[in-house]
């Protein structure tokens, strides 16, 4: 789609919050969210939230920051 995946999950209320700590993320490798699995809200296409369970690792590959993602959903 030529978007990146986290602008198509993130519910609007949270991705002021997510673009400042990922640009941090990018610069030091550091987050509240690496390295931990955290159970979120995510939107379907249809726009409707549904809970996910959300694993990430930090990965520094050619000297840059980039995050490795399991998202698994989590709702009934």
């Amino acid at each position: 789609m030529g978007k990146p995946l986290h602008t198509l999950l993130i519910p609007s209320r949270f991705r002021d919050a997510h673009r400042k700590g990922f640009a941090n993320f990018q610069k030091t490798g550091t987050g509240t969210a690496a390295g931990k699995t955290l159970k979120l809200s995510a939107i379907k296409k249809s726009g409707s939230e549904f809970g996910v369970e959300l694993s990430i690792a930090p990965a520094c590959l050619n000297g840059e920051w980039h995050v490795i993602g399991l998202i698994r959903d989590i709702s009934k």
